[in-house]
């Protein structure tokens, strides 16, 4: 099993943006700005990523289909860590809608930047094992 911590604190700023307008006009462009801007610090404290991996034989233990013809298993998991979900329910709880929502896109934002600086660890990895991926399988697809 690997442990990675060293991962660069990289925001799309146009993706929080987009997400954010997407919810219609709860928030105006200069009301994004300001919150992306006044949250950035406290969204940089909060977050604490850890990203876990492991290359293991495909024992077969799984009877998944899409499964069957891989020889190697990646299993994985990242997080920001616990204190990001504290901080965005603080938000709501305390009447901070508009923070809460930014905050939650900013983060989002943050958590898939960490999952593509993983997946470079991962495929440095599975190198190393000379060893090919396939396209990844998560719990939401298909059979799974």
């Amino acid at each position: 099993m690997e442990v990675v911590l060293d991962f660069d604190f990289k925001l799309n700023k146009s993706q929080v943006f987009r997400t954010l307008k997407s919810y219609g006009e709860l928030l105006e462009e200069n009301e994004i700005e300001g919150l992306y801007n006044l949250l950035l610090p406290t969204v940089y404290e909060t977050a604490e990523p850890v990203g876990i991996f492991s290359i293991e034989k495909n024992d077969s233990h799984l009877s998944f289909n899409v499964m069957k013809n891989y020889s190697h298993m990646v299993y994985c998991i990242i997080t920001l860590g616990d204190n990001c979900s504290k901080k965005i329910s603080e938000f709501f709880s305390y009447g901070n809608m508009k923070r809460g929502m930014v905050m939650d896109a900013m983060l989002t934002s943050y958590l898939f930047e960490t999952s593509s600086q993983l997946f470079t660890h991962i495929y440095k990895k599975s190198k190393e094992l000379n060893l090919g991926l396939s396209c990844r399988i998560s719990p939401s697809d298909g059979e799974l």
